[in-house]
């Protein structure tokens, strides 16, 4: 070969040494949150930063800022292009999502599903660090025990039908309330999917359905915040009480208050450590446990400023401990 002809070849060989390189040596995490701007996800962050930062591995944490799969998709997509060393999501939702992990799984990529599961079936490379939706559900019907212990009414408020996570809390809630609380009447779930305004409305509706109503269940904060809203407004904070899934700092601010009665809070941090040992220990080709499920806790006025508890809701990154 002339030395004409090694000079035509040797930018190609400059971008072949590149992306050998870049394949072999990443150290780099994509962090998918379903909603960036949540506080829940912050707190997951706060974990995977912990886990990943004595390994010499960085964190490209990313996401939408309300529900978007295609933003997921997208990132998802550009993840396994550059042959990220693994891929951390809670996925939004959809049978896209599943396409573009399944990619990612061809080519080696090991992938965590956190808090909640999609369609994929079982196959190497892939985990899932899940939320026990039992265990949440009888902290609720341990908390109504206490304030409720007389016949009532409970509505279960925020459905969202294109959330498997809502459904599933929905489910495990109205069955562990009917089993566990059978002094207490389930009234008809509300859907409220939108933004905490309409979900005041909707709350409006109901104290003014059901003048026995004695809790709100609410599945995520934003309704939590609407019901609370509600109940304020017509200064009812000391008869119906306000139990919600997930921890914000506007619902936090008002269990301190006294207008939230509970908070169900995932073990978000413990998902993004787990998460994080699932990829080390896939990519050093060790056996693992393809799913486990993480147990909540019960925030209360009473236990918030417990240190267990505000360690629990840490999600600064330049603090994680």
């Amino acid at each position: 070969m002339s030395a004409v002809d090694l000079r035509r070849l040797l930018p190609f060989a400059f971008v072949l040494l590149a992306g050998c390189s870049t394949h072999a040596h990443d150290r780099t995490i994509c962090a998918i949150a379903e909603n960036v701007s949540q506080e829940a996800f912050l707190t997951e962050r706060a974990g995977i930063l912990k886990a990943a930062s004595p390994q010499g591995l960085t964190v490209d944490w990313n996401g939408p800022d309300a529900a978007n799969p295609q933003r997921q998709i997208t990132l998802i997509a550009q993840a396994t292009r550059v042959r990220r060393y693994g891929i951390v999501v809670t996925p939004a939702g959809g049978a896209a999502i599943d396409t573009a992990l399944e990619n990612a799984l061809s080519r080696g990529i090991p992938v965590v599903l956190t808090r909640d599961a999609t369609r994929l079936t079982r196959q190497p490379h892939l985990s899932s660090v899940l939320e026990d939706y039992g265990a949440g559900a009888r902290l609720v019907t341990e908390r109504l025990k206490k304030i409720a212990p007389a016949k009532g009414t409970v509505v279960i408020l925020g459905v969202d039908n294109y959330s498997d996570n809502s459904v599933q809390r929905l489910g495990a809630v109205e069955s562990a309330i009917r089993r566990d609380c059978p002094q207490l009447t389930v009234a008809r779930p509300i859907e409220a999917p939108f933004g905490s305004g309409y979900v005041q409305i909707a709350a409006e509706h109901a104290l003014k359905r059901y003048p026995d109503l004695v809790s709100f269940v609410t599945l995520n904060a934003r309704s939590g915040l609407g019901a609370e809203t509600a109940i304020e407004d017509r200064g009812m904070e000391h008869r119906v009480a306000v139990i919600s899934f997930d921890a914000s700092l506007p619902l936090l601010l008002r269990l301190r208050r006294g207008y939230v009665d509970a908070i169900v809070s995932q073990n978000m941090r413990g998902m993004g450590e787990r998460a994080v040992a699932n990829l080390l220990t896939d990519r050093e080709g060790r056996t693992y446990p393809q799913k486990v499920t993480l147990a909540p806790i019960l925030i209360t006025r009473d236990n918030l400023n417990e240190q267990a508890t505000q360690d629990w809701l840490q999600f600064n990154e330049d603090n994680p401990s």
